[in-house]
């Protein structure tokens, strides 16, 4: 009898992943000197969806969704429909995306930020300035793309 992964399996199989790799932050050991080290509690853990954004055939849109302050974005979420997507990425302290609708109806989409409260082991990496910068190289590259197209 030959194995069939199933969409089940492969989702039951990264809950378990996850699981174990969830059911370990926190977990504290004690080096050969005695003092504790590892990974460290992630508290405060919330939800933050930006508002939904309406992008017309043909378009681009970029969309943020900011953590409430003293928090830092530990994850990242997306609703793209049948938009492709250019990126969705964390920014320190808020998460920012980037779509193109090439389709001919109007599309919405909104990203998602996954949030904890602001501890030494987490630092905002990214800036503002970063996310713009992102945007503006990929919207060069599109518009590249549809001018070669022509």
């Amino acid at each position: 009898m030959r194995f069939k992964f199933t969409p089940a399996l492969v989702v039951t199989g990264l809950l378990v992943c996850v699981g174990g790799a969830a059911a370990s932050v926190g977990k504290q050991s004690l080096d050969d000197a005695g003092s504790q080290q590892g990974a460290t509690a992630l508290t405060g853990v919330q939800t933050v969806e930006s508002a939904p954004v309406e992008i017309p055939s043909g378009s681009t849109a970029s969309v943020r969704a900011y953590c409430p302050s003293g928090m830092r974005v530990i994850g990242t979420g997306f609703y793209s429909s049948i938009t492709d997507v250019g990126f969705v990425k964390a920014y320190g302290s808020f998460v920012g995306g980037f779509f193109n609708n090439k389709s001919s109806i109007p599309v919405s989409v909104h990203v998602q930020a996954i949030c904890a409260l602001e501890t030494s082991g987490l630092t905002a990496l990214s800036k503002s300035e970063d996310f713009e910068r992102d945007v503006r190289q990929l919207s060069e590259q599109w518009q590249l793309m549809q001018q070669d197209a022509r």
